[in-house]
C-alpha cells in the first residue's frame, strides 16, 4: 500500500489601493479603495511516492491559458515535475484584480502581474515542503437552495453538490472543496474580497 504525503501553502496575492477591479459590468472605473478580506493562492501538493501533483487555487477572476501555462511551466520545472501535473485554478472573485485584458472591465496592473507567478510558486515550494503522511476521505453531500439560476430566476439546472476530500494529518487536517458558484454575493463594490 502506497503511503499518501499532503502539504500545504498558501500567500496573500492582494493587489495594491487603487488597483482596478475587475467584473459585474462595463466601464463602472471600480478602484480597490479598501479591503475587506486578503486573496490568497493556496497549494496542495500530494505526493504517493510514484507520482506528486499540485493542486493551486487564485482568488481571482481568471487567467488567460497563456498565463496560467507560463505559471504551470514555471511551478513545475521549479519543482522537478511536469507541467500537466500543476493544475491551477481561479475561484473566479470579481473582487479582485483585472488579471486578464477585458475590454471595459478594468485595466490590468503590468506590476501586479509581474508579481504574480513568484507569489503562487512560492505559494507551491511551501505545500511541497511540508509533505506529511496522511490519510484521505472522500464525502459529498448536496446543498440545495443555495445555488440560484439568476438567468432563469430559479433552482433548475445547478450543480447542488458540495464535494470535500479530507487528507488528516497528525497535526492537521487539510480540506479541498468544490462548490460549483459564480462568486458575485458582494456585488459592485470597491472593496477587494476573495467573495466567497
Amino acid at each position: 500500500m502506497s503511503v499518501l504525503r499532503a502539504g500545504y501553502g498558501e500567500t496573500i496575492i492582494t493587489p495594491r489601493l487603487g488597483t482596478d477591479l475587475t467584473g459585474f459590468g462595463f466601464y463602472l472605473d471600480r478602484k480597490a479603495e479598501r479591503v475587506l478580506d486578503d486573496l490568497k493562492v493556496r497549494a496542495l501538493c500530494l505526493d504517493d511516492r510514484s507520482t506528486r501533483l499540485l493542486i493551486i487555487s487564485c482568488d481571482l477572476l481568471g487567467l488567460t491559458v497563456a498565463q496560467a501555462d507560463r505559471v504551470r511551466g514555471q511551478v513545475g520545472a521549479a519543482l522537478g515535475l511536469p507541467a500537466c501535473n500543476v493544475l491551477l485554478a481561479c475561484t473566479h472573485t470579481h473582487s479582485g484584480p483585472a488579471t486578464v485584458a477585458l475590454p471595459g472591465l478594468g485595466r490590468v496592473d503590468p506590476d501586479y502581474m509581474r508579481h504574480l507567478p513568484q507569489a503562487i510558486l512560492k505559494a507551491a515550494e511551501l505545500a511541497a515542503a511540508s509533505g506529511e503522511e496522511s490519510e484521505f476521505g472522500f464525502g459529498m453531500e448536496a446543498v440545495e437552495p443555495v445555488g440560484f439560476n439568476r438567468r432563469r430566476r430559479n433552482f433548475l439546472e445547478i450543480d447542488p453538490w458540495l464535494k470535500v476530500a479530507v487528507f488528516r494529518r497528525k497535526d492537521c487536517r487539510l480540506f479541498l472543496l468544490n462548490y460549483a458558484c459564480h462568486a458575485v454575493t458582494l456585488g459592485p463594490t470597491k472593496e477587494v474580497s476573495a467573495d466567497c
